[in-house]
């Protein structure tokens, strides 16, 4: 069914709980748009068949403008005045009810507990779909619904919203005069200072409550923008840009509602991300407390894969004075906006704890076969973090550091509990200390004698560092260990090392070669060799027993 009259959508709420005080006579007029009238030169552009909604406040305490008011929508064909009660007005005078009688002009009484939101939207809705061209509006619902289902993001329904709608969308912070532009090239046709902001939520823009107002451009260039605003830390507005002028009150409503469902979808969105935020954060900080708890089912349900492999980072920041910088929490928007990023971006889980510690987990591709490969990508991950954090918090000095990856869910505890304890040694250890990024692997076997039960902890440290090794033929990766082996016997010699093997010393080097090009390994460094050497001794028991 269609409706285009005020009989018609009377008995659906919010009109049902309308009332109409003058005027019946005119409640079958078709409504073909609607508008908000509340500055004193807005009635001039008022249409045959619109809606007038109103708070009242032009003609408060004054009863010739309301009578002036029902006069001029009179003349001009309005469908009905809808008065917002009890706000600015406490009761209709006698003498207008009677004009609008005899005008045929209802004039209805809206509770002010509606904002012209929960009106306008149902309303320009149902005047659409009784139109003679609904495909225009419907089309453009449709999309943006649609959009706002599939948006990831809230950068994601932005772009989409400003392409279904062709117009740029900007987010603005009132506070720093900082913004995000939909798309991205778009250029602000003007700047954004503090006139602009101030301007922008005068009153006498405003084209209903504060949810919505149009505003008017008063530079050189006329530019027409509906603004919307934004309960949000980071950015407090919404505007959209080359809007329609108020005399074009079809495609103006159209983008009215449209930016109204925008501006609705972006806080429910960031709501919903900031839930799942501290849910994560209450999640991975159990987890990494050693909490046995933390179920493979809350994690799925919380968009974190539990049968992925997983490697556990640590960051800090620290102040300028080397300080740890612990004056940031779960809750502080920048905090939000990093774990956002970094989860949208790369697929990493973020939490911080008490401690200021932010605690990250990055995800290991099954395509990564050998530790070489962990290490490497795992280290770009550690640059990406590094990157976000340093660009939110540009102030501070960033200590990463990447720990080993966890073989399963139930491992990384003990993988975390191992970079946790590094870190906290490294703190006390100047020699070991790196500012910046750094993999428990840059420390090789120093790690594993830093490791109470050091002997326990071989099996794990040998397969971390000589597992690439299995990858190869049984002869060839038993040629190379036993002439690693007898090369470090003869201090480092290849021509001894060639006499006691019976083969050429070439041959001693392109099997070292191999070893180093295989596990990623160098005997000639110094850490390296601490490795080797820890790994060489632990494969001697491992044969003899």
């Amino acid at each position: 069914m269609s409706y285009s009259t005020f009989l018609d959508i009377q008995h659906m709420y919010p009109f049902s709980d309308m009332e109409v005080l003058a005027g019946h006579d005119g409640l079958s007029t078709r409504i073909l748009c609607a508008g908000v009238l509340d500055a004193p030169d807005s009635i001039k552009y008022v249409r045959t068949g619109e809606f007038v909604l109103t708070t009242g406040y032009i003609f408060m305490n004054n009863t010739d403008i309301l009578m002036e008011i029902i006069r001029e929508l009179y003349n001009r064909h309005a469908a009905a005045l809808g008065i917002k009660m009890f706000r600015y007005i406490q009761d209709i005078p006698e003498e207008c009810k009677a004009l609008a009688n005899r005008y045929g002009l209802p004039l209805i009484f809206i509770p002010s507990r509606f904002s012209w939101n929960d009106i306008l939207n149902p309303l320009i809705l149902n005047i659409s779909m009784s139109s003679d061209d609904t495909s225009s509006f419907i089309n453009v619902y449709s999309q943006l619904l649609r959009a706002i289902q599939k948006s990831q993001s809230i950068t994601d329904l932005l772009n989409s919203a400003s392409t279904i709608l062709n117009h740029p969308i900007t987010l603005a912070n009132v506070e720093t005069k900082s913004c995000l532009n939909y798309p991205t090239g778009f250029q602000c046709p003007l700047s954004l200072d503090e006139n602009f902001f101030r301007e922008a939520i005068s009153e006498e823009h405003y084209l209903g409550d504060e949810t919505a107002l149009f505003y008017s451009g008063r530079n050189d260039t006329k530019v027409n923008l509906l603004v919307s605003t934004l309960n949000l830390d980071d950015y407090q507005m919404l505007i959209l840009w080359n809007a329609p002028g108020i005399e074009d009150n079809g495609k103006l409503n159209m983008l009215i509602y449209a930016t109204l469902l925008i501006s609705e979808s972006i806080f429910d969105m960031r709501k919903k991300q900031k839930d799942l935020i501290h849910k994560k954060n209450f999640l991975l900080e159990n987890l990494f407390g050693k909490d046995t708890c933390a179920a493979k089912e809350e994690a799925a349900a919380l968009q974190i894969d539990p049968w992925l492999k997983y490697s556990p980072v640590l960051a800090q920041l620290a102040s300028s004075c080397g300080q740890d910088y612990q004056d940031i929490s779960i809750y502080n928007a920048k905090v939000h906006n990093c774990f956002e990023q970094l989860y949208q971006k790369y697929n990493i889980h973020s939490s911080i704890g008490q401690d200021g510690l932010f605690r990250f987990l990055i995800p290991i591709n099954s395509l990564w076969n050998t530790y070489h490969d962990i290490v490497t990508y795992s280290r770009q991950y550690g640059k990406r973090i590094q990157s976000v954090l340093q660009t939110a918090f540009p102030d501070r000095a960033i200590h990463i550091l990447i720990g080993q990856a966890a073989q399963s869910w139930e491992e990384i505890p003990a993988k975390y509990q191992d970079t946790l304890a590094l870190m906290n040694t490294m703190k006390d250890k100047t020699a070991l200390y790196h500012p910046a990024l750094m993999h428990i692997h840059d420390i090789g076997a120093s790690f594993l004698l830093l490791q109470p039960g050091i002997y326990d902890r071989l099996p794990e440290f040998y397969r971390e560092f000589f597992s690439s090794l299995s990858q190869v033929d049984t002869t060839v990766q038993d040629n190379i260990l036993e002439t690693l082996k007898v090369y470090v016997e003869c201090g480092f010699n290849y021509r001894e090392a060639s006499r006691i093997l019976n083969v050429h010393h070439n041959t001693i080097r392109y099997r070292l070669e191999q070893f180093s090009n295989i596990t990623g390994l160098e005997i000639t460094d110094q850490d390296d060799l601490l490795t080797i050497l820890i790994c060489l001794q632990y494969h001697n028991i491992r044969k003899k027993e």
